[in-house]
């Protein structure tokens, strides 16, 4: 079978993690490198000599005239990333793009609505769905072996703050918001996709720590069967940490920076080294073959209606906000 020709949009720390497990593939080549800053692709060529050769572009326009593709992966400004999927869409690729999908529930929809009409592939990158251990939780939820869900902690803490500073990440214009809505994301497709919660109302508090956006935040979810959230994103904190804490009627687990401890009737367990998983790339390139999806964008809309509501709390001095 011929190799899956990709183009890659936008040149950054993050796409050099999807390429350096691209590189890895026998089955996808990359075809092309776009990104508005030169010396982003002298540094990327340099990182990855097997690319030294690659046509680059200053604008996904650009590539996508004159470029043979079958696919494209987008790692760019967050507010960007609605419009550049759509022009990938109507030249019939398949898209992988970086969360968050978008920066309005608008925009989200216009994303699913792109992808339904060429009827490609469309993948959002929350590694997470593709982790063993939140998988295993997952499971374990959706079967009934754990119970009803009654309350989640989720908590993120990362000096955010300060290796974004005079970056695109802390312009609102480029980004859309702040740490909620770029490391945060994870925290909240975990609350709604590993447990399964629907939320009915959400209440917010956010702090600036004097830049243009959200840094830390606080929000409580009320769930539509009872279920009880706390969401604490801190990104004025001095290293990362993340942690995840579902508490079930029959069966507790802890998701503390990738590893997972399970509480049962059988005792505690700690629970390393998985076996499965992959990275984004390769889970890309499995669904274009037929396989899952693992990450929807409806996922990405689901998590920017929480997101929304949250903004809205907040700007509303903290008062609950329904989500529909």
């Amino acid at each position: 079978m011929e190799r899956l020709r990709i183009g890659l949009v936008g040149c950054g720390s993050n796409m050099s993690w999807h390429v350096s497990e691209l590189l890895k593939s026998h089955k996808a080549v990359v075809k092309a490198l776009v990104d508005p800053v030169p010396t982003q692709i002298e540094n990327f060529r340099r990182r990855f000599p097997d690319l030294v050769q690659t046509p680059a572009f200053s604008d996904d326009r650009e590539m996508l005239a004159s470029t043979r593709l079958d696919a494209v992966i987008i790692s760019t400004p967050h507010t960007l990333h609605l419009e550049q999927l759509q022009r990938a869409f109507a030249h019939d690729l398949h898209v992988m793009v970086e969360k968050p999908l978008a920066t309005t529930i608008e925009d989200c929809e216009a994303a699913i609505s792109a992808r339904d009409t060429v009827r490609k592939i469309g993948y959002l990158s929350y590694q997470r769905h593709i982790q063993p251990e939140y998988r295993f939780v997952r499971r374990e939820i959706q079967s009934g072996r754990a119970g009803k869900v009654l309350s989640v902690s989720a908590n993120l803490t990362q000096n955010w703050k300060s290796f974004t500073g005079g970056t695109w990440r802390q312009d609102p214009s480029l980004s859309g918001g702040g740490m909620f809505l770029d490391s945060g994301s994870h925290m909240l497709d975990m609350l709604l996709w590993l447990t399964g919660i629907e939320p009915a109302s959400v209440s917010a508090h956010i702090d600036a720590r004097e830049t243009p956006v959200d840094i830390n935040a606080v929000a409580v979810v009320h769930g539509r069967a009872g279920e009880i959230a706390t969401i604490n994103i801190v990104g004025d904190a001095i290293g990362w940490h993340e942690e995840f804490f579902v508490i079930c009627e029959r069966a507790t687990y802890l998701l503390h920076n990738g590893r997972l401890e399970t509480i049962t009737s059988d005792g505690h367990a700690k629970i390393e080294n998985m076996p499965g998983g992959m990275a984004p790339p390769h889970a890309f390139i499995a669904a274009i073959e037929g396989g899952e999806v693992p990450a929807s964008f409806e996922d990405g809309l689901q998590v920017m209606k929480l997101s929304q509501a949250a903004f809205d709390s907040a700007a509303a001095g903290g008062v609950p906000v329904s989500i529909s």
